[in-house]
């Protein structure tokens, strides 16, 4: 439906995004971050494509990519986004000292947090 969409107004950049979010419900997640990119090309300044392309940033554990479109123009409308920013860089922290010092179990702790991260980041989108 999206692509006639976009055949007949290739520059609408609200198609673009809302293309994105049914990629993105639909898990193609590649092509959802293609079309944020396509839609920000037309119009940097549209927040929503800034938004949906941070979400899909956490979802590929891009955390520095994330905070860069998140922080974009200011948005901090919702800070849920910003809560699940930090929580995975900590836990990506966490990994990576774990990784530095082969120390899996004491450095990661509970093993419901993987579990509570795979909710936070791939369920809850």
């Amino acid at each position: 439906m999206y692509d006639c969409a976009i055949a007949i107004s290739p520059g609408n950049t609200a198609c673009r995004s809302n293309c994105a979010a049914a990629l993105t419900a639909v898990r193609r997640l590649s092509n959802a971050a293609r079309e944020c990119l396509k839609a920000m090309k037309l119009d940097p300044a549209y927040v929503r494509a800034h938004k949906r392309l941070a979400s899909l940033y956490l979802r590929f554990r891009q955390v520095e990519n994330s905070r860069r479109h998140l922080c974009l123009h200011g948005i901090h409308e919702d800070q849920s986004e910003e809560q699940k920013l930090l929580l995975l860089e900590k836990h990506l922290n966490r990994c990576a000292d774990a990784r530095k010092f082969g120390d899996w179990e004491r450095r990661l702790g509970n093993q419901k947090q993987p579990l509570l991260l795979e909710q936070i980041f791939c369920l809850s989108w």
